[in-house]
C-alpha cells in the first residue's frame, strides 16, 4: 500500500491497504498509513475512524507508553514521563527497561527511594548481567546529576 501511494497509485494502495486489514485487522502500521491515504483522498470521517483505531491500539502497546514516557523525560516533563512509565509497567510488568526508566525519572525529579526501588526491580527482571552492570552505572551517574527542584 505504501509502495503505490508514493508511487501516485492511490485506488492500488488503497485495495492493499483493504487486504492487509482484511487480514490483520490489527496492523497499526496499515491502520496509520491508510488513515493518511484516506485524509489525503479527502475521506475524512473514514480517515478519522482509522485514526481513532490507531490511538487505541497504541495507547495498549507498553513500548508505544515507553516511547512517549522517554520523549517526555527528554522534555523534562516528569509528570508526564511518569504517568507513561507507569501505563507501560502496568500493560507489561515483565520489562526491566520499564523499571530502569522510572527509576531514572524519579531520581532526576528527585525522589531517590522510588528510584532505588524501580532500580532494583529493573536488575532483578534484567538476566543478562552486562545490562545489570550498565543499570548500575547508568543509575550511578544518575545520583550524580543535579535534581529538580
Amino acid at each position: 500500500g505504501a509502495l503505490y501511494s508514493r508511487a501516485g497509485h492511490p485506488q492500488a494502495a488503497e485495495l492493499a491497504y483493504r487486504r492487509s486489514l482484511a487480514l490483520e485487522p490489527g496492523d497499526l502500521l496499515a491502520i496509520s498509513n491508510a488513515a493518511r491515504l484516506y485524509r489525503r483522498l479527502g475521506d475524512t470521517a473514514l480517515a478519522e475512524k482509522l485514526e481513532e483505531k490507531a490511538r487505541h491500539y497504541r495507547s495498549r502497546n507498553p513500548y508505544y507508553q515507553y516511547h512517549l514516557a522517554q520523549q517526555a523525560l527528554r522534555a523534562h516533563d516528569y509528570d508526564s514521563a511518569r504517568e507513561y512509565a507507569r501505563a507501560a509497567i502496568q500493560l507489561y510488568p515483565r520489562e526491566h527497561r520499564f523499571y530502569f526508566l522510572l527509576g531514572a525519572i524519579y531520581q532526576l525529579s528527585g525522589d531517590s527511594r522510588l528510584a532505588r526501588e524501580n532500580l532494583d526491580r529493573a536488575i532483578q527482571l534484567s538476566t543478562n548481567q552486562r545490562q545489570i552492570s550498565r543499570y548500575r552505572h547508568k543509575f550511578d551517574m544518575l545520583l550524580s546529576t543535579p535534581r529538580a527542584g
